[in-house]
């Protein structure tokens, strides 16, 4: 019937009536069933979401001057003294068959330890420089791979575990960048790396309600909090 129904609007829309076709296609069983089965498919692909495509993907790169070596590395465990002998040679157990090589890097609030002495001294300052030299240059890597303009973004999702400043890291990406003031933002925290599959899907369901729509996902965790 729904058939029926189109054929008919399209006859209309034609500026011709003619009852008698209209009966000779229902008298036609075979084109009835083809009919049928050509609105299923209609009806169906209808109903399905919107597809979603991830149009690019960048990995940050940490500065050279933050590399550390293993020694290095150990030294700045050590000189936190907050670790009992048992933990650091579990470290260092996990550090020689966890696959970090001569090159790790470490932000620069943590750079001083590698004296074996000096403390680390968590500033919210600091850890909100070292938001900027990692969020920055991959979102600028992405618009110029993609050639996107910071106004053609629609959604932005950052996701990190420990710090959570106010204003938000997603404050300070639209700030700037100069993304559209109704762009809409979510700053997802505290879930460790399975925030990271959260916040793509939470992409996928926003942009299947917004056809046409640009998001942008950006998985992070700060070190220096």
């Amino acid at each position: 019937m729904a058939c029926v129904v189109v054929l008919i609007a399209s006859q209309v829309t034609a500026g011709t009536f003619n009852m008698a076709i209209v009966q000779s296609y229902a008298a036609d069983h075979i084109l009835l069933e083809v009919m049928a089965v050509v609105a299923m498919i209609v009806a169906y692909l209808s109903r399905a979401p919107p597809s979603v495509y991830c149009m690019e993907n960048v990995v940050a790169t940490p500065p050279s001057a933050w590399q550390v070596t293993r020694d290095e590395f150990m030294a700045i465990i050590k000189a936190q003294k907050s670790f009992t002998d048992d933990s650091v040679q579990f470290q260092q157990r996990v550090l020689s068959a966890g696959g970090l090589g001569e090159s790790t890097h470490v932000p620069p609030a943590w750079q001083l330890s590698k004296d074996g002495h000096s403390q680390f001294k968590p500033s919210i300052e600091a850890a909100r420089e070292e938001a900027k030299q990692i969020i920055f240059p991959i979102v600028e890597e992405l618009l110029q791979r993609t050639k996107l303009k910071p106004k053609q973004i629609d959604i932005l999702i950052v996701n990190y575990s420990l710090f959570a400043p106010t204003p938000s890291l997603c404050a300070m990406v639209c700030n700037h960048f100069g993304l559209r003031e109704d762009v809409l933002t979510y700053n997802l925290g505290g879930m460790g790396c399975g925030a990271n599959p959260i916040s793509v899907d939470l992409a996928k369901r926003l942009l299947q309600n917004m056809p046409g729509s640009r998001a942008v996902v950006i998985s992070t965790e700060i070190w220096t909090n």
